[in-house]
């Protein structure tokens, strides 16, 4: 946006007080107005005079733009500067947007001078009240032709039509190609930071007290045995299980002498529960001169569940902190936009950083997240849209029938990219009418009295209702002379 622009955006429902009050607010030197067709405050040409009345002690030049044809004229009637784009408005100088004020009436009498005495002769008099009775009646037939205007609103029956489209949105491009079907579009991105965190959702087991027990050595040696503290014994059957003493022993001389010993598990955790008779292992160089069992299962080994961080974690974390940052990117980029709709689809996010703070198999109750993004979207002007969404539909509409831009809408379907391009479906609802003559129906009505103008058009057209008429100045009881100063306004409201 240059320097000492301001954009307003106005809704349908907006009423005049409404835009009143957004034009009150306005800081700019140049105001773009941006109005949508079937707008409630500019639907009349009394909402737009009141609105050249505002505009002539309006610090600013303002620029009223709108894709409503009869809007546009009116406007342009009622000496308001009326484009149907934005880049018509911006390319037109600032200074050809508004007519000069008016000069008050009281600065242009000039004062008579007060040392000059004028004595006129009679045929002098008589010669200039003629003249000044032959220009007065000069001007009221000069005003009965010229000052007169119309205003004819018409009510036509209508139909609704759909037709389906496919556009192809260009970012390179820079105006609307109708032949190639093509609508220019705005890359817009912006960066976001975002953190998220959540509690891991697996559990384990994690190993906490050890098992402890008893084991009987038996001497194989007529010799007495040392056995040291710390001595390792364990189970032979599947995955061995180690044990060692916890003191040490004496076992006396003689073979088949026996003693019992206590041990503990060498790794805590259940699987130091072993049952009666499966220690049968003597490890080191013990094993030759002892044996050994257990000839009571061995107990105490237990284990607690702990959470730990899983890949299924790190994603569940990821989708939901991308899935804010989708919406918050969307946000973000909406408030860029002048005019303009943002594709389905977008924001794209594209990660430019990703830090958790555990990585999997961690022991953690919670996993943490940050996430820098480029959130990247696609805008298109609207009046672009309407301007060809008109125009395609109307190409593949009847001859004998009439496209209103009035109340289109656009149903904009899932974007694909081709090419370095965008093929956008499109769906466009709109109304027809039969079309009709308007020079004709204008021709018809000149000079005529107002009630069998009105009445000549209900019979010419296929209308809902009898047209109304709006004559400046108020009373006027007839049509204007000239086709110019009669405009004849489309109304969908049914009001």
């Amino acid at each position: 946006m240059a320097e000492g622009e301001e954009y307003i955006q106005l809704q349908i429902e907006d009423d005049f007080p409404a835009i009143r009050r957004h034009l009150s607010r306005a800081g700019g030197e140049r105001v773009f107005l941006l109005v949508p067709p079937d707008c409630v405050g500019l639907n009349g040409d009394v909402q737009l005079r009141l609105l050249s009345r505002v505009l002539s002690n309006a610090p600013y030049r303002l620029a009223l733009v709108t894709s409503d044809w009869s809007l546009f004229k009116r406007a342009e009637r009622a000496g308001i500067a009326a484009f149907l784009s934005l880049e018509q408005a911006k390319e037109s100088p600032p200074e050809n947007w508004a007519k000069p004020r008016p000069v008050p009436g009281s600065l242009l009498r000039k004062r008579r001078p007060q040392n000059v005495s004028f004595s006129p002769q009679r045929g002098e008099v008589m010669l200039l009240v003629s003249l000044a009775g032959g220009l007065a009646i000069l001007a009221l037939l000069l005003g009965f032709l010229f000052f007169p205007e119309a205003e004819i609103i018409i009510s036509p029956l209508t139909s609704r039509l759909e037709r389906n489209f496919a556009v192809i949105v260009d970012p390179l491009a820079s105006e609307v190609n109708e032949e190639e079907l093509t609508i220019p579009g705005q890359m817009l991105e912006v960066e976001l930071l975002g953190k998220e965190g959540m509690p891991t959702t697996a559990r384990k087991d994690q190993p906490s007290t050890t098992a402890e027990g008893e084991v009987v050595f038996i001497n194989l040696t007529a010799e007495p045995v040392i056995i040291p503290k710390g001595t390792v014994v364990s189970t032979s059957g599947g995955i061995n299980i180690r044990f060692q003493t916890k003191v040490e022993a004496n076992l006396a001389p003689g073979y088949g002498q026996q003693l019992a010993v206590p041990i503990a598990a060498m790794e805590p955790g259940p699987a130091g529960n072993v049952p009666a008779l499966a220690i049968n292992r003597v490890e080191g160089g013990l094993s030759y001169r002892l044996r050994v069992i257990n000839n009571q299962a061995t107990s105490g080994g237990t284990a607690v569940q702990v959470p730990y961080v899983t890949l299924e974690d790190k994603n569940l974390l990821k989708g939901r902190l991308m899935q804010r940052l989708q919406q918050e990117g969307y946000t973000s980029l909406a408030s860029q936009l002048v005019g303009q709709l943002l594709l389905p689809g977008y924001p794209e996010l594209i990660v430019l950083a990703e830090t958790y703070d555990h990585a999997v198999g961690d022991e953690s109750g919670a996993l943490n997240l940050e996430l820098r993004v480029l959130a990247r979207g696609i805008a298109i002007r609207e009046m672009d849209l309407s301007t060809i969404a008109f125009s395609l539909v109307q190409a593949q509409a009847e001859s004998e029938i009439q496209i209103l831009p009035q109340g289109m809408e656009f149903i904009l379907g899932e974007p694909r990219e081709e090419d370095e391009k965008i093929i956008l479906p499109l769906t466009v609802r709109a109304q027809s009418m039969p079309r009709f003559d308007e020079v004709q129906i204008k021709n018809g009505i000149l000079g005529q009295p107002i009630p069998q103008a009105l009445e000549y058009i209900f019979q010419e057209l296929s209308l809902t209702r009898q047209p109304q008429v709006e004559v400046n100045p108020v009373g006027w009881p007839f049509m204007p002379w000239l086709p110019a100063r009669i405009q004849i306004s489309i109304n969908l409201g049914g009001g």
